[in-house]
């Protein structure tokens, strides 16, 4: 997102040391500031490829990282570089892969002829290419878990989604099971939604350690797992993903005609729709090479599939 730059001249003293030590020690206070950051630059030399970084605290999650300022078409960008760790991303790490970046966006003036940011998003669609190809020889299952992992990313734009939407998206991929009993939906500050995992004291387990250790302690298609109390479960669903007949099927086998056959499943319209949004959410490929997302066009009659390159109709 493009950045105003601010009026106000910055001094020596407002300059942070650009040190492991000294950025690890920074804990800036926020009073009854209602802000959701704090910025501080770092005092790196004006003239080095260094210049412009500076770093960003967050409020609600506590993480420091490191933020690039550049000018580039007569505006002001920033570029997240990475969250500071001193065993992961130091000062080091960070030093080197500010030097590739500047040494290949910038002439020899020093001046930025190429945007990161739109780099990195170039790089980022030939890997999700790559990541397709491959995804599919998955299976439903198996893209369910990797979905999971990548901390539920929106379809259609950056971020994740709300902690809401990722609530009804896992009971209906993984949910109707105890699995969920151990799951706790948050929004941060930027409105992005993420899991905490919670110990479950009505069946004594304990917190699993991630979403690795969630499935390997309720693995799918085990009914003893399954919810099936009246007052929590009254039709009796069970979950995409616990589902033997299309979990084991490869996402590429995983066509429309099988997703209608799948929606019978589930009688009410409402059920569907938000199953259809679930759906959505997996970027999964049909027997195409380009991801689709799901959209409702009727209440009562279809749905459309849309594709990239063309959009397919199919009665419910």
């Amino acid at each position: 997102m493009d950045k105003k730059l601010s009026n106000k001249p910055v001094t020596e003293k407002d300059k942070l040391p650009f040190s492991n030590a000294a950025i690890t020690k920074w804990i800036p206070t926020y009073g009854d500031s209602k802000d959701r950051f704090k910025k501080r630059p770092l005092d790196v030399p004006r003239d080095s490829h260094l210049k412009g970084l500076r770093l960003r605290h967050s409020r609600s999650t506590r993480k420091k990282d490191f933020i690039l300022g550049f000018w580039f078409n007569g505006k002001q960008h920033e570029h997240t570089l990475g969250t500071f760790n001193v065993k992961k991303f130091d000062t080091k790490k960070v030093n080197d892969k500010l030097y590739k970046i500047v040494k290949e966006h910038t002439n020899d003036k020093g001046l930025w002829i190429k945007n990161p940011k739109i780099t990195e998003k170039e790089g980022e669609r030939t890997t999700v290419k790559r990541q397709i190809d491959e995804h599919k020889k998955k299976t439903v299952r198996e893209t369910i878990e990797e979905f999971c992992e990548a901390g539920f990313p929106r379809g259609t734009r950056d971020g994740k989604l709300t902690a809401r939407s990722i609530s009804k998206v896992c009971r209906y991929l993984i949910g109707y099971n105890w699995r969920t009993k151990h799951l706790k939906f948050l929004d941060d500050d930027e409105g992005n939604g993420y899991v905490d995992f919670v110990p479950n004291y009505h069946k004594r387990t304990a917190k699993p350690l991630g979403w690795k250790d969630l499935f390997k302690k309720f693995p799918p298609g085990d009914s003893k797992y399954f919810i099936k109390k009246k007052y929590a479960n009254p039709f009796g669903s069970i979950s995409l993903y616990d589902d033997d007949t299309y979990g084991k099927t490869l996402i590429e086998d995983f066509t429309r005609e099988r997703i209608k056959k799948y929606l019978k499943k589930y009688k009410r319209y409402g059920s569907k729709k938000n199953l259809l949004a679930s759906l959505n959410g997996l970027h999964a490929p049909i027997n195409m090479s380009r991801a689709y997302y799901f959209r409702r066009v009727h209440p009562k009659s279809f749905f459309i599939i849309k594709c990239y390159q063309k959009a397919l109709e199919c009665t419910i």
